[in-house]
């Protein structure tokens, strides 16, 4: 089934031991997705290769996510820091997904919900945002 381009999607970040939930759109995912697809794979790190540039992504995110997780206000201290963060999962996510022709892990819609409910609280950013 094919989500409207702008609606809200949450990926579970949780999949790959980063805890974050992270929330997007369609139209983000499916850009992404068409990147990997279409382009060639020099394109992607520095020319190493979508599968060099996934363990890559991988490794910053880890990193990051240690860093948010130590403190939960170093997202508010670090807001460029924290949006950089949250499209490298995004884009990790989706290159992942692809290299491995695997779905996306994408929380359920209940929690999507939830998370839209709690945005308007200021407890979760908009889009893109992330509950960690």
């Amino acid at each position: 089934m094919k989500v409207k381009t702008c609606t809200p999607v949450v990926i579970n970040m949780l999949s790959y031991n980063i805890k974050t939930l992270v929330s997007t759109t369609q139209e983000k995912i499916d850009w992404y997705f068409n990147e990997f697809k279409t382009q060639p794979d020099k394109k992607f790190g520095s020319g190493a290769g979508k599968a060099i540039l996934c363990d890559f992504l991988l490794n910053t995110i880890q990193i990051e996510d240690a860093y948010f997780s130590f403190v939960i206000l170093n997202a508010e201290k670090s807001p460029t820091r924290w949006d950089e963060f949250l499209e490298d999962c995004v884009a990790f996510a989706c290159l992942h997904s692809h290299l491995n022709k695997t779905a996306l892990p994408i929380a359920d819609t209940q929690l999507s919900t939830m998370l839209r409910f709690l945005g308007a609280t200021g407890k979760v950013n908009s889009i893109p945002s992330a509950i960690h």
